[in-house]
């Protein structure tokens, strides 16, 4: 599940970091930095956008960045709290990195409110 996953990461690693998840994506993308777990496939992923996206693994193209884009989204598939929401506004807001701010959109499969964490984790 989720647990093992987690453990299959690059990045966001740190046992010490007792950031949430989403909060730490969302750090590392308004500082932009390289995030190493995501893949950029151009095209809608057909092959020609497979290829491209690849040659960036041999030092031919440079692999673009999430925070080089006005739009910026994210999207968690099993919920997200208004706290985790809150989170990502605020690190946004407290960078430094941008001329003018992204665009954030954050969306997910559910809105989860303190019962709902409470029953996953029981």
């Amino acid at each position: 599940g989720a647990a093992l996953a987690r453990r299959q990461l690059k990045s966001f690693t740190d046992p010490l970091d007792q950031a949430p998840l989403l909060k730490q994506v969302a750090a590392s993308v308004a500082s932009k930095a390289p995030l190493g777990d995501l893949t950029h496939v151009t095209e809608g992923g057909s092959l020609s956008g497979l290829l491209k996206s690849g040659l960036g693994r041999f030092g031919l193209k440079a692999k673009p960045l999430p925070s080089d884009k006005r739009v910026i989204m994210f999207f968690v598939v099993g919920g997200l709290s208004l706290n985790e929401v809150d989170g990502v506004r605020q690190v946004f807001q407290d960078s430094s990195s941008f001329e003018q701010l992204p665009e954030i959109l954050i969306g997910g499969t559910g809105l989860l409110d303190i019962v709902d964490v409470c029953n996953i984790l029981n």
